[in-house]
């Protein structure tokens, strides 16, 4: 779950919750392995004067893997990838903790599964050593066993949902409550605002417009104009790279609510133009004139085509040859292609 909560917006209109609802139900793969290859882990409210014994039980049953740089050997779905994250120091050579910083560790972290937990701890810890200066290197690595003993006190505190409240605000809303109050535990104010801090709003701000969409009080177009105001409060860089996806999942969920109901033009326009605006309303609108004039063509030669294979005068064969005269006249080469496949899928 915590790292499930930032993919929750590529899908606020089914795709970002769809992902919120499956780390809330499955604990992450890292969560899995520490305890099963942990018995004696503590538990959820490990202070943070136990992490370094923590640390050494999670140590014990493996064998030490000696490396020097951190990147020898690399599992397979991080070959040929660039390391995902940064570590900022500032001109003392302390550490300055950003959300670059979470980046780095799960970049590896993501790897369980194709090596152990304490395989990738060592790992990381190589990698932090052979690049970072004391203090700073301690420091992160402080920050690294921190981070560890939090995802495994997340996984202790059973935050699953049953199929029924998989879409219930309030069950998802209290989770993520349980998650803020247990990192209390693990980091400092700065640590956590650095570390969740855009994640957080982005949550807040996906399960805002997940009410909207439940809300059985508003029309589809007045869900439309919410939603477009809860996007425009997220962060400029958050906006501008899930912006268009949020968009077109939010426009096709509201367009089918909207067909389902019988919903008028006039409404239709109201809803695209409160999530997209009016220009990209127009060119909707232009779009849906397209496919209405090339339906159009299609059912002309479809019934065309049917009188053809009504004629039992003609063999299959001039049945044939008719019906590939009737699309070499009505379409070009690349609407024969699209012809086809519409054919194919029928």
């Amino acid at each position: 779950m915590h790292r499930l909560f930032m993919v929750i917006m590529v899908g606020i209109a089914l795709l970002s919750i769809a992902i919120l609802v499956y780390l809330s139900q499955a604990p992450s793969s890292v969560d899995q392995a520490t305890d099963a290859q942990t018995t004696s882990t503590t538990s959820t409210s490990t202070p943070k004067a136990d992490l370094a014994k923590q640390r050494a039980e999670l140590m014990k049953a493996v064998p030490h893997v000696p490396f020097v740089t951190g990147l020898e050997q690399l599992p397979a779905s991080l070959a040929g990838t660039e390391v995902d994250g940064e570590i900022l120091i500032d001109s003392q050579q302390n550490l300055v903790v950003t959300g670059r910083l979470r980046d780095l560790f799960d970049y590896f972290l993501n790897t369980l599964g194709e090596e152990t937990l304490p395989t990738i701890i060592d790992r990381i810890r190589a990698y932090v050593a052979h690049r970072v200066p004391e203090p700073a290197q301690s420091q992160t690595l402080k920050l690294l066993d921190q981070y560890i003993a939090y995802r495994q006190a997340v996984e202790n505190l059973g935050m699953k949902t049953s199929p029924n409240e998989a879409f219930d605000v309030d069950v998802i809303e209290r989770l993520k409550s349980r998650e803020i109050a247990l990192r209390q535990q693990y980091f400092s104010t700065a640590e956590i605002d650095a570390f969740f801090g855009m994640q957080d709003a982005i949550d807040q701000n996906a399960l805002a417009s997940l009410r909207v969409q439940q809300n059985p009080n508003l029309s589809a177009a007045q869900k439309a104009a919410q939603i477009a105001q809860l996007q425009a409060q997220l962060p400029e860089e958050v906006q501008a790279q899930l912006k268009p996806t949020l968009q077109i999942e939010q426009l096709n969920q509201l367009t089918d609510e909207w067909k389902q109901r019988g919903g008028s033009a006039e409404e239709l326009r109201q809803i695209r133009t409160n999530l997209v605006g009016a220009e990209a309303t127009q060119r909707l609108e232009a779009l849906d004139q397209e496919d209405a004039a090339w339906q159009q063509r299609i059912d002309q030669y479809l019934a065309a085509r049917q009188q053809v294979l009504n004629n039992k005068a003609l063999s299959e064969a001039q049945q044939q040859n008719q019906i590939k005269s009737l699309q070499n006249a009505q379409f070009n080469d690349t609407e024969r292609l699209r012809l086809k496949a519409y054919e194919m899928g029928r």
